[in-house]
């Protein structure tokens, strides 16, 4: 609801960031929102049953920090609604354990592929996308958010002789991406940091983004 609301939905060759602070649930809501565009089935707490939704689009994520199997809890939670604690310690309440194995077989069943790349060049992520569009034509991308790397940095300044401040790298590795969903016509979505004045900031604009002053 979100999504549709602010930016009318996911639109194809489109890309959208939301900024959230350090450890602000960045990768969480991006794999709840994938999931929505790829599990057609989701647990209904209101209902107590999973509710067709029709949405089966294929959709990656691209994780940089979490690896795969904890992306995979992840997805797990967001199509039960069971606890993630409670799946990963196996303390499940009445009735949980069984949505967890039927919401695994929504998933299993569904187009959704996880990547894990914890190191990454704007050309890797590039060529990712390209393959996962022509291979298994993916249209919708999650890349869990904008931050420098060591083989990004290594690239922009081979290319550009070097002396480039961390904002201009997220802004030529954004352009990059904004371009790239323009030529294949998909939607990404991303995220980036806020700095240390967000928490208390009266007016919240693009100044508390971290490191991205354009």
């Amino acid at each position: 609801e979100g999504i549709n609301t602010v930016i009318r939905g996911a639109r194809l060759g489109c890309v959208y960031m939301r900024s959230c602070p350090p450890a602000g649930g960045k990768t969480r809501m991006a794999t709840g929102d994938a999931c929505k565009f790829a599990v057609p089935y989701y647990y209904d707490k209101a209902t107590e049953q999973f509710i067709y939704t029709g949405m089966c689009e294929p959709t990656a994520i691209f994780s940089t920090e979490m690896p795969v199997d904890e992306i995979q809890t992840l997805v797990i939670s967001a199509v039960s609604k069971v606890n993630e604690e409670h799946i990963l310690l196996g303390t499940y309440e009445p009735g949980e354990i069984e949505r967890v194995e039927q919401a695994i077989e929504y998933i299993k069943a569904s187009p959704l592929y996880i990547i894990h790349i914890p190191d990454f060049s704007i050309e890797d992520i590039k060529n990712l996308v390209k393959k996962y569009h022509r291979e298994y034509s993916v249209r919708y991308f999650f890349f869990d958010y904008i931050h420098t790397s060591l083989r990004l940095m290594a690239e922009v300044n081979g290319k550009s002789g070097g002396g480039l401040k961390e904002h201009q790298l997220l802004t030529v590795f954004i352009t990059e991406l904004k371009t790239l969903c323009q030529q294949l016509d998909v939607f990404m979505f991303t995220a980036s940091q806020l700095n240390g004045e967000a928490q208390n900031a009266q007016y919240k604009d693009q100044n508390l983004i971290a490191g991205a002053k354009s």
